[in-house]
Protein backbone atom coordinates (compact mmCIF):
# COMPACT_ATOMS: atom_id res chain seq x y z
CA UNK A 1 0.00 0.00 0.00
CA UNK A 2 1.89 3.23 -0.87
CA UNK A 3 1.42 6.11 1.59
CA UNK A 4 0.37 9.36 0.64
CA UNK A 5 1.14 11.39 3.76
CA UNK A 6 3.43 11.65 5.64
CA UNK A 7 1.69 11.80 9.12
CA UNK A 8 -1.65 10.01 9.70
CA UNK A 9 -3.82 12.09 10.97
CA UNK A 10 -5.84 9.89 13.38
CA UNK A 11 -9.47 11.15 14.15
CA UNK A 12 -11.45 8.23 16.46
CA UNK A 13 -14.73 8.40 17.17
CA UNK A 14 -14.94 8.39 21.15
CA UNK A 15 -17.17 8.51 23.59
CA UNK A 16 -18.33 11.99 24.45
CA UNK A 17 -19.58 13.16 28.02
CA UNK A 18 -19.60 15.27 30.38
CA UNK A 19 -18.60 19.26 29.46
CA UNK A 20 -15.60 20.87 27.43
CA UNK A 21 -14.28 19.38 24.44
CA UNK A 22 -12.43 16.03 24.24
CA UNK A 23 -9.56 15.91 21.87
CA UNK A 24 -7.95 13.14 19.61
CA UNK A 25 -4.32 13.82 18.86
CA UNK A 26 -1.55 11.20 17.19
CA UNK A 27 0.28 11.60 20.62
CA UNK A 28 -0.10 14.18 23.77
CA UNK A 29 -2.40 17.64 23.53
CA UNK A 30 -2.00 21.11 22.53
CA UNK A 31 -3.64 23.84 24.43
CA UNK A 32 -3.54 27.01 23.21
CA UNK A 33 -0.11 29.55 22.74
CA UNK A 34 1.40 26.38 24.61
CA UNK A 35 5.03 26.18 22.83
CA UNK A 36 5.65 23.08 20.69
CA UNK A 37 9.33 21.83 20.96
CA UNK A 38 10.84 21.20 16.95
CA UNK A 39 10.67 17.61 15.45
CA UNK A 40 13.08 15.76 13.99
CA UNK A 41 12.18 14.17 10.34
CA UNK A 42 12.89 10.43 9.86
CA UNK A 43 13.21 9.85 6.17
CA UNK A 44 12.06 6.06 5.19
CA UNK A 45 10.92 4.91 1.57
CA UNK A 46 7.61 3.20 1.00
CA UNK A 47 6.68 -0.26 -0.54
CA UNK A 48 6.36 1.93 -3.78
CA UNK A 49 9.85 3.36 -3.36
CA UNK A 50 8.80 6.77 -3.01
CA UNK A 51 10.84 8.67 -0.12
CA UNK A 52 8.71 9.62 2.97
CA UNK A 53 9.71 12.01 5.69
CA UNK A 54 7.81 11.17 9.03
CA UNK A 55 7.71 13.64 12.27
CA UNK A 56 7.72 11.69 15.67
CA UNK A 57 5.46 13.36 18.04
CA UNK A 58 4.09 15.90 15.95
CA UNK A 59 0.51 17.01 17.18
CA UNK A 60 -2.16 16.28 14.58
CA UNK A 61 -5.82 17.13 14.83
CA UNK A 62 -8.41 19.30 16.80
CA UNK A 63 -7.25 20.90 19.86
CA UNK A 64 -8.85 22.58 22.36
CA UNK A 65 -9.07 26.40 22.64
CA UNK A 66 -9.39 28.70 25.62
CA UNK A 67 -11.31 31.00 23.70
CA UNK A 68 -14.55 31.33 26.43
CA UNK A 69 -15.25 34.71 26.06
CA UNK A 70 -19.30 35.11 24.45
CA UNK A 71 -19.37 37.48 21.66
CA UNK A 72 -22.94 39.10 20.35
CA UNK A 73 -24.44 37.46 17.31
CA UNK A 74 -22.53 39.01 14.28
CA UNK A 75 -25.21 41.43 12.64
CA UNK A 76 -25.96 40.68 9.02
CA UNK A 77 -24.57 36.94 9.39
CA UNK A 78 -27.02 34.42 10.15
CA UNK A 79 -26.23 31.98 12.71
CA UNK A 80 -26.15 28.19 11.49
CA UNK A 81 -28.97 26.44 12.24
CA UNK A 82 -29.28 24.40 15.24
CA UNK A 83 -31.66 21.98 14.48
CA UNK A 84 -29.84 20.33 11.88
CA UNK A 85 -30.72 16.12 12.54
CA UNK A 86 -27.99 14.20 14.43
CA UNK A 87 -27.20 10.96 12.46
CA UNK A 88 -24.86 8.65 14.45
CA UNK A 89 -23.05 6.40 12.54
CA UNK A 90 -24.50 2.51 12.32
CA UNK A 91 -21.27 1.10 13.03
CA UNK A 92 -20.96 3.35 16.66
CA UNK A 93 -21.34 1.11 19.19
CA UNK A 94 -24.58 1.78 21.15
CA UNK A 95 -22.73 3.06 24.39
CA UNK A 96 -20.91 5.34 22.02
CA UNK A 97 -23.68 6.24 20.03
CA UNK A 98 -25.77 7.43 22.86
CA UNK A 99 -22.80 9.35 24.69
CA UNK A 100 -22.32 11.18 20.97
CA UNK A 101 -25.97 12.20 21.37
CA UNK A 102 -26.23 13.27 24.67
CA UNK A 103 -23.27 15.87 24.31
CA UNK A 104 -24.63 17.28 20.87
CA UNK A 105 -27.67 17.78 21.88
CA UNK A 106 -26.56 19.35 25.62
CA UNK A 107 -24.10 21.87 23.76
CA UNK A 108 -27.15 22.71 20.84
CA UNK A 109 -29.13 23.93 23.88
CA UNK A 110 -26.64 25.75 25.19
CA UNK A 111 -25.70 27.22 22.35
CA UNK A 112 -29.70 28.38 21.94
CA UNK A 113 -29.08 30.29 25.04
CA UNK A 114 -25.36 31.75 24.30
CA UNK A 115 -25.45 31.81 20.13
CA UNK A 116 -22.49 34.21 20.60
CA UNK A 117 -20.02 31.67 22.67
CA UNK A 118 -17.49 30.44 20.11
CA UNK A 119 -16.22 27.42 22.59
CA UNK A 120 -19.54 26.02 22.06
CA UNK A 121 -19.64 26.18 18.45
CA UNK A 122 -16.06 24.85 18.37
CA UNK A 123 -17.56 22.20 20.69
CA UNK A 124 -19.88 21.68 18.22
CA UNK A 125 -17.79 21.44 15.35
CA UNK A 126 -15.57 18.72 17.35
CA UNK A 127 -18.75 16.90 17.81
CA UNK A 128 -20.22 16.80 14.61
CA UNK A 129 -17.02 15.66 13.03
CA UNK A 130 -16.76 12.88 15.32
CA UNK A 131 -20.27 11.22 13.82
CA UNK A 132 -18.64 12.54 10.48
CA UNK A 133 -21.08 15.08 9.98
CA UNK A 134 -18.27 16.82 7.92
CA UNK A 135 -20.33 19.45 6.75
CA UNK A 136 -22.07 20.40 9.99
CA UNK A 137 -18.25 20.50 11.40
CA UNK A 138 -17.33 23.07 9.25
CA UNK A 139 -19.90 25.29 9.46
CA UNK A 140 -19.88 25.47 12.95
CA UNK A 141 -16.18 25.80 13.48
CA UNK A 142 -16.55 28.90 10.48
CA UNK A 143 -18.96 30.51 12.58
CA UNK A 144 -16.52 30.40 15.70
CA UNK A 145 -13.73 31.64 13.47
CA UNK A 146 -15.89 34.66 12.52
CA UNK A 147 -16.45 35.35 16.39
CA UNK A 148 -13.29 34.83 17.09
CA UNK A 149 -11.07 36.02 13.74
CA UNK A 150 -8.04 35.65 15.69
CA UNK A 151 -8.45 32.01 16.64
CA UNK A 152 -5.46 30.02 15.06
CA UNK A 153 -6.71 26.51 16.17
CA UNK A 154 -10.21 27.27 14.33
CA UNK A 155 -8.71 28.05 11.09
CA UNK A 156 -6.69 25.01 11.30
CA UNK A 157 -8.90 22.69 11.76
CA UNK A 158 -11.23 23.69 9.07
CA UNK A 159 -8.08 23.58 7.56
CA UNK A 160 -8.28 20.11 8.31
CA UNK A 161 -11.94 19.42 7.58
CA UNK A 162 -11.92 20.92 4.04
CA UNK A 163 -8.70 19.33 2.76
CA UNK A 164 -8.87 15.88 4.19
CA UNK A 165 -12.87 15.36 4.46
CA UNK A 166 -14.30 17.78 2.11
CA UNK A 167 -12.05 17.90 -0.54
CA UNK A 168 -12.34 22.01 -0.88
CA UNK A 169 -8.55 22.57 -1.11
CA UNK A 170 -9.57 26.36 -1.76
CA UNK A 171 -10.99 26.63 1.44
CA UNK A 172 -8.15 23.99 3.09
CA UNK A 173 -5.53 26.25 1.74
CA UNK A 174 -7.29 29.17 2.76
CA UNK A 175 -7.46 28.28 6.37
CA UNK A 176 -4.08 26.86 6.77
CA UNK A 177 -2.81 30.29 5.34
CA UNK A 178 -4.44 32.28 8.01
CA UNK A 179 -3.52 29.42 10.67
CA UNK A 180 0.19 30.54 9.89
CA UNK A 181 -0.56 34.01 10.01
CA UNK A 182 -2.32 33.70 13.14
CA UNK A 183 0.37 31.84 14.87
CA UNK A 184 4.26 32.28 13.03
CA UNK A 185 5.73 30.68 15.90
CA UNK A 186 3.77 27.07 15.35
CA UNK A 187 6.34 24.45 13.44
CA UNK A 188 3.21 22.48 13.46
CA UNK A 189 1.16 24.29 11.28
CA UNK A 190 4.02 24.94 8.66
CA UNK A 191 4.47 21.04 8.27
CA UNK A 192 0.54 20.63 8.41
CA UNK A 193 0.67 22.29 5.38
CA UNK A 194 3.42 21.46 3.46
CA UNK A 195 1.78 17.80 3.80
CA UNK A 196 -1.32 19.39 1.99
CA UNK A 197 0.81 21.02 -0.88
CA UNK A 198 2.92 17.68 -1.13
CA UNK A 199 0.35 14.69 -1.01
CA UNK A 200 -2.69 16.53 -1.71
CA UNK A 201 -1.86 19.01 -4.44
CA UNK A 202 0.92 17.60 -5.12
CA UNK A 203 2.67 20.95 -5.66
CA UNK A 204 6.09 20.41 -4.91
CA UNK A 205 7.06 24.15 -5.26
CA UNK A 206 4.39 25.71 -2.86
CA UNK A 207 5.30 22.47 -0.81
CA UNK A 208 9.08 23.70 -0.40
CA UNK A 209 8.25 27.18 -0.59
CA UNK A 210 5.69 26.81 3.35
CA UNK A 211 9.07 25.16 4.16
CA UNK A 212 11.46 27.39 3.74
CA UNK A 213 9.10 30.34 4.95
CA UNK A 214 8.53 28.19 8.07
CA UNK A 215 12.10 28.25 8.90
CA UNK A 216 12.81 31.88 8.50
CA UNK A 217 9.66 32.37 11.24
CA UNK A 218 11.79 30.11 12.91
CA UNK A 219 15.10 29.79 12.36
CA UNK A 220 17.04 26.51 13.70
CA UNK A 221 14.46 24.04 13.56
CA UNK A 222 15.43 20.99 12.44
CA UNK A 223 12.12 19.91 10.29
CA UNK A 224 12.26 22.50 7.86
CA UNK A 225 16.00 22.26 7.14
CA UNK A 226 15.79 18.35 6.60
CA UNK A 227 12.37 18.48 4.86
CA UNK A 228 13.98 21.03 2.01
CA UNK A 229 16.91 18.65 1.61
CA UNK A 230 14.65 15.63 0.88
CA UNK A 231 12.55 17.66 -1.87
CA UNK A 232 15.96 18.85 -3.55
Amino acid sequence: MSIKKTVVLIFIAVAIAGVGVFNVFRSGSVEEDSPVNPVSPIITASSSGETVVTSPNLNYGFVKTSATSSKPVLPGIQVPNLAGPIVIPKQFPSDVALSAEKHLKETITALASAPGNATLWADLGFSRKGIEDYKGAAEAYEYALKLVPTNAIFADNLGVLYGDYLKDYSKAEQNFRLAITLDPKADYRYLRLFEFYRYSLKNIEKAKAVLEQGNKAIPGNPSFTTLIESLN
